[in-house]
């Protein structure tokens, strides 16, 4: 159990301010620490035990009643707690005294000759103990909020990380040559086409660019982006590549991370051939449980590129930083990816 320093500190000071008021409040005058000294360390042996005393105890109800979830019923619980330790600290130093001092009859005896002095200590005792409450709320709140703050900045960063790794998976060389390649043989083929594709590559490149600093986007952007990135593959493949899309108007508004569909369209077109005789079609949909679904069949390479499937790795941590339900992935006669649904009803942003 952690017992902070900062108690072992203030416990003695408070006690020492408490016996020097008590003190002059019974004799008109301060006291003299150095020929008090007896009492001095006694004052601050026994503030010690209490604060480590009242340490353990803030440590047990943190595991039990926490100031986050229930912070009425943890200050009452640690108000009673600290005022019985204080008790019967306070007792037991009293009996131990009276038993060293020898003086006096009994407790009614020393009660009847300083109990002035006892009710001014149990009043001043109380006030401590609520100030002491207060202190360990505010100081726990603010403990709290500089870990929130810095778990926040932490989680950010993180997710700006995986969306840069999203983002320079689209403007790698090889995708850059492929693109060029594609435009220089279109210019000679037709020059209309050749713009329509540039025209095409630079709408892609708005939305990367426009969309990462964003976390979420809206599905409509996404598939917009898609269908742009479609046509870019559709030059390159011609009618052994397609794309077909069947999603409900009101399923629009969702999110997901961008280049979400994109990269599982990207994947689908890295592990598989594509040609006349082995076409390949994305298929991006809603299911009866109302999932969202990207699926394409199964043209494999004989050689598999090395990817370790970064990109489905990389989906998978950015849709956790939203929602605790997982990606589920079906490798079977087609390869799906079905992905949780981000809406107002379930996302929780972190």
């Amino acid at each position: 159990m952690r017992i902070t320093w900062v108690k072992f500190v203030v416990a003695p000071f408070v006690g020492l301010l408490l016996y020097s008021y008590l003190f002059f409040s019974q004799t008109g005058e301060f006291p003299n620490y150095f020929t008090e000294l007896n009492w001095i360390l006694l004052v601050i042996i026994v503030s010690l035990v209490i604060g480590v005393l009242l340490s353990l105890m803030s440590n047990l109800l943190n595991r039990v009643i926490s100031w986050h979830s229930k912070i009425s019923l943890r200050f009452l619980t640690q108000l009673v707690a600290s005022i019985i330790i204080i008790g019967l600290i306070s007792i037991g130093s009293t009996l131990i005294y009276m038993r060293i001092d020898g003086s006096y009859e009994n407790l009614e005896f020393f009660w009847e000759l300083y109990k002035d002095l006892g009710i001014k200590f149990m009043l001043l005792g109380f006030v401590v103990i609520v100030i002491y409450n207060i202190a360990d709320f505010t100081f726990h709140s603010y403990n709290q909020y500089a870990i929130g703050q810095i778990q926040k900045v932490q989680l950010e960063r993180k997710q700006l990380e995986l969306q840069f790794e999203a983002l320079k998976g689209q403007i790698s060389p090889h995708y850059l040559f492929n693109c060029f390649n594609t435009i220089s043989s279109l210019v000679y083929k037709d020059a209309k086409d050749a713009e329509i594709f540039i025209r095409r590559l630079v709408q892609t490149y708005q939305y990367i660019l426009n969309t990462k600093n964003q976390k979420l986007i809206d599905l409509h952007r996404e598939i917009e982006f898609v269908k742009a990135y479609n046509y870019l593959l559709k030059v390159r493949f011609e009618e052994a590549f397609q794309i077909k899309i069947d999603v409900p108007e009101h399923a629009m508004k969702t999110k997901l991370p961008p280049l979400t569909l994109q990269m599982l369209v990207e994947n689908a077109v890295k592990h598989n051939v594509i040609s006349d005789e082995h076409p390949l079609e994305v298929i991006i949909c809603f299911n009866k449980a109302n999932k969202l679904i990207v699926s394409n069949n199964k043209t494999p390479k004989m050689i598999q590129p090395d990817s370790h499937k970064v990109g489905l790795n990389n989906i998978r941590k950015r849709y956790g930083f939203f929602t605790n339900n997982v990606i589920n992935v079906r490798d079977d006669k087609r390869f799906e990816v079905i992905l949780p649904i981000l809406d107002d009803v379930n996302l929780a942003i972190t």
